[in-house]
């Protein structure tokens, strides 16, 4: 989905047709790009409705670790380094 059509409020299964098995695939890309990140356990991630459940999931975990804090510049630096690898 681009960026600009996702809102925050919007739940994975209802509203983006994110069944679980793509929820761990997306889970697995993600901490693959940020590996600093504590780890969902499975059954977390079957708890976490929206995206604003995930993110606010994982900014609580990286806090209680001292690891990045998942704001949305955070986020879109990543993006734009993988953007940059790709090019090279």
């Amino acid at each position: 989905y681009p960026p600009e059509m996702l809102e925050m409020s919007m739940d994975l299964e209802a509203d983006l047709g994110i069944d679980s098995i793509k929820r761990v695939e997306i889970m697995w890309a993600f901490q693959e790009k940020f590996p600093e990140l504590p780890q969902i356990s499975n059954s977390e991630m079957g708890e976490l409705r929206t995206l604003q459940q995930i993110s606010d999931h994982l900014n609580e975990l990286a806090s209680q670790s001292d690891s990045v804090n998942l704001t949305p510049e955070v986020i879109q630096s990543a993006e734009n380094q993988e953007t940059e690898k790709k090019k090279l």
